[in-house]
C-alpha cells in the first residue's frame, strides 16, 4: 500500500470549525485593559455600602460592566495583540541586523558545523533573543534569563548530537535521528522566535500531525491537535529573505490566523514538490513538474519609487496563473521572455502573499503553494516530511528497508535517497538561518 500510495499527488482542504487556534479576535485586548482599568478605579472609589450590591466580589462588578471574560479568552486576544505587535516593529526596523555569510563550497561542511555548535552560548542565545524579538527590548530587565537560556542551550546541544547521529550513521534509521534533531532545534526556535512563548515549558508535547502511514498522508492544521509543529508555524509571524542587498520581509499574520479554519491532508510526493534542491528528481521520478520556480530579482525605478522587479520561471515551466495572482494581489504582473515578471513598491514588499524559500546558494524560489493562504515556513516544511519518512521507517520496518535496498521501486528509492541526501547538505544552513542572526549560503 505505501509504495503504491508514495507518489500520489495529493492535497485537500477541509474547512473546520472545532480547531483550537491561540488567537483571539472578536475582543479587542487593549480595549478590554483599558476598560478594566477603569473599572479598578471605580471600584476603589466605590463606596462600602455600594459594594454591598455586589456582595463585595469585584468580579461581579466587573460582569455588570460587562468587562468579564474567561481567562483563556483573554489570554488568545492577548497572544493576537502580541503578534500583531511584532510584526509592526519588524516591518518597521530598518536593519534586520542579518550578516551574510558565504561559505567556500570546498568548506562548507566544517564551517556550518562549527557555526552550529558556536551558538550553543548563553549570551550568545539571549543576544538572539533581543534582537530578533523586538517587543521584547523594552525595559531593563527584558529578554531571556540565563536559566531558560542555558535550557536552550540543551536543546541545541541534543539538536546538533542528533543530526551528527543520523548523518554518520546507517540510512535504515537516518529519518528518526533527523526528526528528532529537527524537533530538538525546534523548540528552540520557538522560544527564540515566537511573540507569544517565553519558555520551553509551555510547549505541548505532541508533534502537532496526523499520519496515516499506509497511505503516505499527513494531517495538520484545522482541528489537529496543536504540537510543535503548529508552535514552530506560530513562531514565525514574519518570513525573513536575503539576498545581496535586497531583503524582503513578509507579514505572514494572514497566514497564522488562517492555520486552523482548514485541516490540511497532504501526501509525502506533494510536500516533496516543495523543495527546490530536488526538483529534477522529483519531476524524473513522478512525472510530474516540481512546484518550485526560481526567482531572479532587479531593482528597478520608477518617477517616485524604488521597485522590486521578481521574475519567476525557468523560461520553459510556468507555474498556474491563479497562483500568481494570488500571491501577488493588487501588484503588476506581466509575462517577459517566458517568465512571469511581478513589479512590487519596495515600501509595499510585506504585502507578497508568496511562498519564496531560500537554496543553499541563497538563491530565492518561488513555490507554488497547496495550502494558501497558510504559507509554510520551509523549516515546517522539512518537519513534515521527515517526519512522514520516519513514520514509515517505525511502523513499517520492513517496507522501508525494501525501499532503501532499492527491492520495492527503484524511482521510490532514488527521490527518497536524494531528499535525504539535499536534506543533509542544507540542514545547518536552514538551522543557523531560524536560530541565529547570520544569512549564511555556499559561495
Amino acid at each position: 500500500m505505501i509504495v503504491e500510495k508514495f507518489f500520489e499527488d495529493k492535497c485537500e482542504a477541509t474547512e473546520v470549525g472545532g480547531g483550537y487556534s491561540p488567537f483571539e479576535f472578536e475582543l479587542n485586548y487593549e480595549s478590554f485593559v483599558e476598560a478594566h482599568r477603569k473599572a479598578v478605579d471605580e471600584w476603589k472609589s466605590t463606596s462600602d455600602e455600594e459594594k454591598k450590591q455586589y456582595g463585595s466580589n469585584i468580579k461581579k462588578f466587573f460582569a455588570s460592566k460587562g468587562i468579564s471574560q474567561e481567562e483563556d479568552t483573554l489570554q488568545r486576544a492577548k497572544n493576537n495583540s502580541l503578534v500583531v505587535k511584532e510584526i509592526s516593529e519588524r516591518l518597521k526596523a530598518t536593519d534586520q541586523k542579518r550578516v551574510d555569510l558565504g561559505v567556500k563550497h570546498t568548506s562548507q561542511e566544517r564551517t556550518f558545523s562549527e557555526l552550529i555548535e558556536n551558538i550553543e552560548n548563553i549570551e550568545m542565545i539571549r543576544s538572539v533573543y533581543r534582537d530578533i524579538k523586538i517587543t521584547t527590548r523594552a525595559g531593563r530587565n527584558s529578554g531571556l534569563n540565563a536559566t531558560e537560556a542555558k535550557r536552550i542551550k540543551n536543546c541545541l546541544r541534543q539538536g546538533r548530537e542528533l543530526f551528527a547521529s543520523g548523518r554518520s550513521g546507517p540510512l535504515m534509521v537516518k529519518p528518526l535521528n533527523f526528526f528528532y534533531s529537527l524537533t530538538a532545534y525546534a523548540y528552540a526556535a520557538i522560544v527564540l522566535n515566537s511573540p507569544i512563548r517565553y519558555n520551553l515549558d509551555a510547549l505541548p508535547g505532541s508533534h502537532g500531525l496526523v499520519n496515516h502511514r499506509h497511505s503516505c498522508m499527513t494531517q495538520f492544521g484545522g482541528d489537529t491537535p496543536n504540537g510543535t509543529l503548529s508552535e514552530l508555524f506560530f513562531a514565525l509571524p514574519t518570513h525573513f529573505h536575503k539576498q545581496d542587498s535586497i531583503e524582503i520581509v513578509q507579514d505572514a499574520s494572514e497566514s497564522l490566523f488562517s492555520y486552523h479554519k482548514s485541516r490540511f491532508s497532504v501526501s509525502i510526493s506533494t510536500m516533496m514538490s516543495l523543495i527546490p534542491e530536488i526538483r529534477d528528481y522529483y519531476s524524473l521520478t513522478t512525472g510530474n513538474i516540481s512546484r518550485t520556480y526560481p526567482i531572479t530579482l532587479e531593482l528597478g525605478r520608477d518617477i517616485k519609487n524604488v521597485t522590486l522587479h521578481l521574475y519567476i520561471g525557468d523560461g520553459v515551466d510556468l507555474p498556474p496563473e491563479r497562483k500568481i495572482q494570488e500571491s501577488f494581489d493588487g501588484f503588476g504582473i506581466d509575462v517577459s521572455h517566458g517568465k512571469y515578471l511581478v513589479r512590487v513598491r519596495l515600501a509595499d514588499v510585506h504585502r507578497i502573499r508568496a511562498c519564496i524559500y531560500t537554496d543553499i546558494s541563497g538563491g530565492f524560489w518561488y513555490i507554488e503553494n497547496p495550502f494558501f493562504p497558510v504559507v509554510l515556513p520551509e523549516f515546517c516544511t522539512h518537519f513534515i516530511i521527515v517526519n512522514a519518512l520516519s513514520t514509515i521507517m517505525r511502523y513499517a520496518p520492513d517496507v522501508w528497508g525494501e525501499i532503501l535496498l532499492n527491492e520495492a521501486d527503484s524511482k521510490m528509492s532514488l527521490i527518497i535517497r536524494k531528499y535525504l541526501s539535499a536534506f543533509e547538505e542544507k540542514f545547518n544552513i536552514l538551522m543557523l538561518r531560524n536560530l541565529s542572526l547570520y544569512n549564511p549560503f555556499i559561495v
